[in-house]
């Protein structure tokens, strides 16, 4: 029977078995590109073993993680957390001792790292305005979090959080950029590919320069790539797009109970 708007009520029914299933297909990306981000790419792992560098995006993980109440997420962090400390310790006992030494050698250090913290501090001599960028990051993410809260999406959202966690950092070097790659790797497949590549070629133009020497030869030293974090998180917002969301096709499980519900 037709329904005033010209569809079937079969239509109607398997337009809402649809958006179901588009619901909770998005429940189970959504942990899962969490684990992507941690684990599956070589490299960017660091924002497992290095959490100051991902800080901002282990927080809105959390945040996540309490807003839909998936304690599991909470649960197997702290056992992952447990095993892996466990592995250490069989490997090297006296780990802790050893990391508590370099804390102390790293809260002496008076040299700026390569990004915007340390530009800021090289710029003003004053040390703790390294910690400036951070310190704003934290306050965005509170905003950003909650305007997106009903809506977060981690292929966006994680992405953007990624990224702009790594341009606050206030500890980081080039290599740690690797944790960029996951949100790199979708704005490729997904963004517009030509501002992408010409970006993306810039920013390794600036690598190539330095590490070659060429940098060194004019005077510039290790300072020189405090941009290439932030360029990254630059690269990533222009190289957005609006992507019409894809028709999801039913499966034929699907189609044969619309069929059913449909047939007079």
């Amino acid at each position: 029977r037709e329904n005033p708007g010209g569809r079937s009520a079969g239509e109607g029914r398997g337009d809402s078995d649809r958006r179901r299933y588009a619901s909770q297909r998005h429940r189970l990306v959504s942990p899962l590109w969490v684990f992507i981000i941690g684990y599956s790419y070589p490299g960017t792992a660091l924002v497992s073993i290095k959490p100051h560098i991902a800080l901002l995006f282990l927080l809105a993980v959390a945040l996540w993680a309490a807003w839909h109440r998936r304690w599991m997420i909470f649960a197997g962090g702290a056992l992952a957390l447990v095993i892996s400390t466990g592995i250490v310790v069989l490997i090297d006992p006296n780990v802790f001792r050893q990391y508590l030494q370099c804390v102390r050698i790293f809260t002496n250090e008076r040299g700026p790292y390569p990004n915007l913290g340390g530009l800021l501090y090289l710029a003003s001599g004053w040390r703790r305005l390294a910690f400036l960028p951070e310190v704003a990051g934290l306050v965005w993410l509170g905003f950003y979090w909650w305007a997106n809260r009903e809506s977060w999406d981690w292929k966006t959202d994680g992405s953007i959080v990624l990224l702009v966690s790594l341009a606050c950092s206030y500890y980081s070097y080039g290599y740690d950029e690797i944790i960029a790659l996951p949100a790199l790797l979708a704005i490729a497949a997904n963004g517009n590919r030509r501002i992408f590549f010409i970006f993306f070629g810039l920013i390794n133009a600036g690598y190539v320069f330095f590490l070659s020497g060429a940098a060194a030869k004019v005077g510039l030293t290790y300072m020189f790539l405090w941009w290439t974090a932030s360029a990254w998180l630059l690269t990533y917002l222009l190289s957005r797009r609006e992507v019409a969301h894809q028709y999801i096709e039913p499966s034929c499980e699907d189609q044969g109970t619309e069929a059913l519900i449909s047939a007079p």
